[in-house]
């Protein structure tokens, strides 16, 4: 075979197996497309859980994209063009496809893992992310997110609590706002607990997903941790119960007439049911 070198580098001319496709510039295309029409149609549920992922996914996820589709679109010009490629020992072009198509494949793979198989929550990796997200659908005030959103707070319910600040140990002017001191996750945690108190995120976990405000007081039970910044929380939690009667309240009022859920009151005995 016919070879070109310039000092330790050699060229040679391409091989007609060069033109057996793996994954091409229009596989790229197709594949981008299908991706950018998954987002468009997911529910608020996952790009909730992919905004709040640690690192930085969506910026990653761009540059290796930029880098997978100029790479597709200049071996297919540069295999039509018959333009000589350098030698290498066990580097095909079926090789350097199959290399770029398993970055797509590991793109897609780490957006389902963080949307569907492990979900990110709460944490000091994420703090500042979460509650930014968490405060923009707040602000947003949209019903059918904050009902979602209400869904979602759950599972992060044994973190804030874990990580927030008592109240009595909790300095105004060493909190978020003092210009020389680094945020923390404690100080987002006690703001995400304050942001909780929203009367319309309220009305939501109360007509949707009790469960999040029983998660929140067991957790706070469990860890015997009470002087927290809940109090907004518990005392808009108990005006919607009483003001919805399709509330966790009615629902488990006695077991004669509500069932199992009103023997176990699971949800009134997590809020009422301790003391402290």
């Amino acid at each position: 075979m016919e070879e070109i070198c310039y000092w330790l580098l050699c060229f040679t001319p391409i091989l007609e197996s060069s033109n057996e496709r793996i994954f091409g510039f229009s596989e790229y295309l197709t594949a981008v497309a299908l991706l950018a029409l998954l987002y468009t149609i997911t529910d608020t549920r996952y790009k909730f859980r992919i905004a709040i992922t640690p690192g930085h996914l969506h910026t990653t996820s761009y540059y290796l994209l930029a880098i997978i589709g100029i790479q597709s679109l200049l071996s297919e010009v540069w295999i039509a063009e018959g333009w000589w490629v350098p030698v290498t020992k066990g580097l095909t072009y079926s090789i350097w496809q199959m290399i770029f198509g398993m970055l797509f494949l590991g793109i897609f793979l780490t957006w389902m893992y963080y949307a569907f198989i492990r979900p990110p929550i709460f944490g000091k990796r994420n703090a500042r992310r979460y509650a930014r997200e968490l405060y923009k659908y707040v602000l947003k005030g949209s019903d059918d997110e904050l009902k979602v959103i209400a869904d979602e707070l759950s599972r992060s319910a044994r973190t804030l609590i874990e990580l927030t600040h008592n109240i009595e140990s909790y300095d105004n002017t060493k909190g978020q706002h003092h210009p020389k001191r680094k945020v923390s996750a404690r100080d987002y945690a006690h703001d995400i607990l304050l942001l909780l108190g929203s009367r319309r995120l309220c009305m939501h976990i109360v007509a949707t997903s009790p469960i999040t405000a029983q998660a929140f007081f067991e957790e706070m039970a469990a860890r015997n941790k009470f002087n927290i910044p809940i109090g907004q929380f518990a005392k808009n939690i108990s005006s919607e119960a009483i003001a919805q009667k399709g509330s966790f309240l009615y629902v488990e009022s006695e077991g004669y007439t509500s069932g199992l859920l009103g023997y176990l009151k699971p949800v009134s005995t997590a809020i009422y049911g301790n003391f402290s």
